[in-house]
């Protein structure tokens, strides 16, 4: 064949005459972007994405639906280009409504994935959320506790009542971690050789040590305390966050391997330059703004009983003795301000705080403010400090009552002292807390590090990178006094930057991604929410404020189990469940699509959101209109289950005659999931809530049927929450059927059904008990199902021959062994095919299978080759969804009928058209149900293939995963409904049975005979009682091992989370007999 050359981006490759530019460029490794092409489906071009441009065309062409001409060249990115794409996706995104990240999400300074650790609690694995909490912060316990709640402020559930308790389920989900056993370590990467100096043991030091040294880096930190930890262990106070309980967790991020040098103070035991000069390859500054703010009060700073709130709090901290006196003042209206105030409560004072502003605009948590009002705090309001009055020590606070002005520089209010107002407070302590400062003088010998005006590290907002080769900043020494959340999340970001410094690479910022939003909860109308159940706010029980204000003792107890559990049921799940793969976001984020000028565009719609199948989540919000569900159902699967309604800015997809989606012909396939560019179709996950999590995937094999598909596992952890497949593998091109695609959801993942390990061990001993019985006095058959991996059924066999001494080792279902083990022998061998011989075939024929009832992926492929052109001719006794579409039909009514056809094809004679397309055929493929034929039909196969002058292959179909591969092995000595009859005449009196998919332990103990049945039942319920005994064994997400399909090719079915405990059983069992 005459191929095809073209040029695209300066790289030439030949392809097939007929195929598409995009096809080139696919071959060529060129990346045109498009949201609606599937190789499955022909060309649409509905997305209007992948236009480019052709030497000598006078206008852009979109290259899914342009055919590749010789010497064409091709030109994918230019300004134009670009700005045709974005414009596409606008007009997309235009008909495109929700949540892309969920709103508590995009509001967490550290980028905390909320949803998805919500999720996880709520599914009952709060190890772990505590692993999603850490991706981004690895304080979940500590910050949980002291968080301002920036994520609560914008959770959409506030809409309704109040928003859900996250931060207490933060708390709930670290604590859990850390009581159970094991660390929970992250993976740290190979040793780089590269060395980093983290000055500043505090929340953001610690942060960019953990994440720095995940990416293999050593790291040393330096830290000028005796202990690590930095406002967390100095700034805030024991009854808000347990040192104890902080220690565990600076504890966990230390495990990786990072050195500490405390007693280390910079600018007086090393300066940056010689960090520089010596082994450091960076150095990371995260010093925190420790220094407190002077206020001007008159008098002298080291008066008796004049104490900064920083110097205070850490006194206390450090168990040091403060003299306070019965009465004090804290001048103050931030968090610092209320920690000192409480703290000076539980010392037994009586505290008044001073604030120049009005509660409104203190900047103090509120629940810090009304907690502290709680335990007895009088805070005066709009009242500012002038003068500390006392010789040897403080005796007075001359203060003046203030009224609020117009806005200042921070948009508050500006206070306006009223003239005459001044009196006086009785004080033998006074509290400075009226915010902190960074100590420059600690770096001013580093002359290639500029300071800013405010005497802070100046460093890039975006790469945090400093005007000193090597170093970077981030957090309070940075941006001044924040959060300790604040300060984590940029030391993270950080990380990226020193990560890239490290390894050569171009330091750039990071790119904001494409986010989707509804808006402010305040715009959002909330009939959206209308169907949502209201429900109460749970709240953590804490200790009353007379007990509590008498100790240090943690005076808030978090969630237990049930109440974390029950709060989790409030997140109303707003991020989309694509949000970690939508291609739609990701081209939206490469383009530069604002969502700001998409809303300009009036996007907002409201369809429901039906809950009208158990597989299949639909949100029309999201819907693009690309047509490709559509088209994959009808094109592909062969039904009509979707359909587009209405025309205009009105068309909307819904279940073909507007049905629910269960009732239409829809076979749960998720073939219109794989097409699906946005979140418009994702999977239903049978959880309590589906996340979405990045997820990690592994490659595998169903075992369900024998075609033997290539399935790719996706998992958060050892959660399946997803099975898809790759367009480009050879076995089943990204098609799937129900079982391929749902079946690891519903009977293979089991919960709360394992048995506890006594009854497992007790089992076992009555099984190898009363199987040694039946060896000496009757006669023992083991059953081993084909959907099992090869190891497993060579390690039964093993056992069958020895220890047990069977007389019968069959399958747990017919499978037809024989006739499979002649057609490998007589047939495969030499005319044997592949499923990517269907793709260049010209005739297909099909004798005596149902493969939309039994092999539905083989239905798909040959549609699919039907639809490109080729022949199709049904040899048939039962009807089947491809009739419709057949070009020749013979019907027969038995096998007997059905040899005497293939003999006459065979010779050229009998049914005209048939024999005569087979006969002009170059490439036939003839496909056959190994369950169903004959050995006589088998012989009148291999004879059409001997008979035939061109390339002929044959495919026979196995009715399950490893029937070939049993037969390659040699597993089996009798068929299974051999061994069922002698079952049935009382021959067998016991049976080992290994996964009984079909029940096999009820049919054999309903037999009216005496027999013993012992079954391992492989990650399901214990059975139904019908075995003697039962024993579990791990699902097929726990297996890994070989398989065998209809091709005779050799794959492995890998295990998510492995668990050999069939092994197990069968070495145990093997030991006790």
């Amino acid at each position: 064949m005459t191929k095809v050359k073209v040029t695209i981006d300066n790289k030439t490759v030949e392809v097939n005459p007929g195929a598409t530019v995009l096809e080139a460029a696919e071959k060529a490794d060129v990346e045109i972007p498009t949201l609606c092409h599937d190789p499955r489906l022909e060309p649409f071009a509905a997305c209007r994405l992948c236009f480019v441009e052709i030497e000598g065309g006078n206008k852009p062409m979109t290259a899914c639906s342009t055919e590749a001409r010789d010497g064409m060249e091709v030109h994918t990115n230019s300004e134009t280009l670009s700005e045709i794409r974005k414009s596409a996706l606008e007009l997309l995104l235009a008909n495109h409504y929700g949540d892309c990240m969920a709103p508590c999400n995009q509001a967490c300074p550290a980028s905390v994935d909320v949803q998805g650790f919500i999720a996880h609690i709520a599914n009952g694995k709060p190890r772990e959320a505590a692993s999603v909490v850490r991706e981004q912060m690895p304080f979940p316990s500590s910050v949980g506790r002291v968080c301002p709640k920036f994520c609560e402020e914008k959770c959409r559930r506030d809409i309704l009542e109040d928003p859900v308790s996250i931060c207490t389920l933060h708390r709930f989900a670290g604590d859990q971690d850390l009581a159970a056993k094991g660390d929970n370590l992250p993976e740290v990467k190979p040793d780089t050789g590269k060395h980093v100096a983290v000055v500043g043991g505090g929340p953001a030091g610690l942060s960019a040590a953990y994440y720095l040294r995940q990416e293999g880096h050593r790291v040393t930190i330096f830290e000028g305390e005796e202990k690590l930890g930095g406002f967390l262990r100095y700034g805030i106070p024991e009854y808000r966050l347990p040192n104890d309980l902080l220690d565990q967790e600076i504890d966990h991020i230390l495990k990786l391997g990072i050195q500490v040098k405390t007693n280390k103070r910079l600018g007086e035991d090393f300066t940056v330059d010689s960090l520089k000069e010596s082994e450091y390859d960076a150095v990371f500054l995260a010093i925190g703004a420790q220094e407190n703010r002077d206020l001007d009060l008159g008098c002298p700073s080291d008066l008796s009983g004049f104490y900064s709130g920083i110097d205070y709090l850490k006194n206390i901290a450090e168990g040091k003795h403060v003299e306070l006196g019965k009465k004090v003042v804290v001048v103050g209206g931030g968090n610092t301000a209320m920690d000192a105030a409480r703290t000076s409560v539980r010392m037994g004072a009586d505290v008044t705080v001073v604030y120049r502003r009005s509660r409104n605009e203190m900047p103090a948590d509120p629940k810090e403010i009304e907690e502290a009002l709680e335990e007895g705090v009088d805070i005066q309001f709009l009242t500012n400090p002038s003068q500390v009055i006392g010789e040897d020590k403080v005796e007075e606070v001359e203060c003046v009552q203030m009224e609020l002005g117009p806005p200042d520089e921070s948009g508050r209010r500006r206070p306006q002292p009223i003239e005459g107002s001044e009196f006086r407070l009785q004080a033998d302590s006074v509290i400075l807390a009226v915010g902190q400062e960074v100590d420059d003088d600690c770096f001013a010998d580093c002359e290639a590090l500029c300071a800013t005006s405010w005497g802070e590290v100046d460093a890039s907002e975006e790469t945090f990178t400093t005007t000193a080769e090597g170093v970077f900043a981030a957090g309070d020494c940075v941006t001044g006094p924040s959060t300790v959340v604040e300060a984590i999340g940029q030391a993270k970001k950080a990380t990226f930057s020193i990560d890239k410094y490290l390894n050569g690479e171009e330091i750039t910022p990071i790119k904001e991604e494409y986010n989707c939003s509804r808006g402010e909860n305040e715009d959002i109308d909330p009939e959206e929410y209308a169907d949502e159940e209201s429900q109460e706010r749970t709240e953590q029980p804490t200790i009353e404020p007379e007990k509590r204000k008498t100790s240090f003792v943690e005076y808030e107890h978090g969630f237990d189990e049930l109440s974390a559990r029950k709060e989790t049921k409030r997140c109303l799940s707003c991020g989309c469940d694509e949000v970690f793969d939508c291609t739609l976001k990701e081209l939206a984020t490469e383009y530069g699509v604002s969502d700001d000028e998409v809303v300009k565009m009036d996007r907002k719609q409201n369809h429901p959101i039906p809950e009208d199948h158990p597989y299949i989540k639909r949100d029309p919000n999201k819907c693009i209109l690309c047509g490709s569900c559509v088209r994959i159902c009808s094109e592909v699967q062969g039904v009509h289950a979707f359909g587009m309604v209405n025309r205009g800015l009105d068309t909307i997809v819904l279940p073909s005659l507007e049905m629910p989606l269960e009732e239409t012909e829809c076979e749960s396939c998720s073939q219109c999931i794989s097409v699906c560019p946005t979140g418009a179709l994702t999977n239903r996950l049978a959880l309590e809530k589906p996340g979405p999590w990045k997820t990690d995937k592994k490659d595998s094999v169903c075992p369900h049927c024998g075609v033997g598909c290539s399935i790719t596992l996706e998992h958060a952890g050892d959660q399946l929450v997803g099975v898809e497949s790759r367009v480009n593998n050879e076995v089943n091109a990204g098609n799937l059927c129900v079982e391929g695609a749902y079946r690891y959801n519903t009977l293979d993942q089991h919960e709360n059904n394992e048995m506890a390990e006594n009854d497992q061990e007790e089992a076992l001993k009555k099984a190898a008990h009363e199987l040694a019985r039946v060896k000496k006095e009757g006669s023992l058959a083991v059953f081993i199902s084909p959907k099992l991996p090869l190891e497993i059924a060579k390690q039964t066999k093993q056992l069958a021959h020895g220890k047990l001494g069977a007389d019968y080792i069959a399958s747990t279902t017919p499978i037809n062994y024989s006739i499979l083990k002649q057609s490998k022998e007589e047939l495969m061998a030499e005319y044997g095919g592949e499923f990517n011989d269907l793709d260049h075939s010209d005739f297909i024929v099909m004798y005596r299978v149902n493969p939309g009832e039994d092999y539905p992926v083989v239905d798909n492929r040959v549609r699919m080759n039907k639809n490109k052109g080729t022949q199709l001719a049904l040899i048939n006794d039962v009807k089947t969804k491809l009739d419709d579409i057949v070009d020749n039909y013979v019907a027969v009514d038995s096998s007997k009928k059905g040899q005497e056809t293939l003999t006459s094809l065979a010779n050229g004679a009998g049914q005209d058209e048939v024999a005569k397309s087979l006969q002009q055929a170059k490439s036939p493929v003839i496909i056959l149900d190994g369950a169903r034929i004959t050995e006589q039909e088998l012989q009148a196969v291999t004879e059409v293939a001997n008979k035939h002058q061109g390339d002929l292959k044959v495919l026979v179909l196995q009715p399950a995963g490893n029937s070939y591969g049993f037969v390659q092995e040699d597993i089996l000595t009798h068929e299974h409904e051999e061994v069922m009859n002698k079952v049935a005449a009382g021959d067998i009196t016991g049976a080992l049975v290994i996964e009984s998919d079909e029940e096999l332990a009820t049919k054999l103990s309903n037999n009216g005979k005496s027999l013993f049945v012992a079954d391992i039942l492989a990650g399901r319920v214990a059975g139904n009682g019908a075995a003697d005994v039962t024993m579990m064994a791990e699902s097929y997400l726990e297996m890994d091992g070989s398989f065998y399909n209809s091709e005779g090719r050799l794959q492995k079915m890998s295990a998510v989370n492995k668990k050999p405990v069939v092994t197990e059983l069968l070495e145990k069992l093997q030991q006790s007999m």
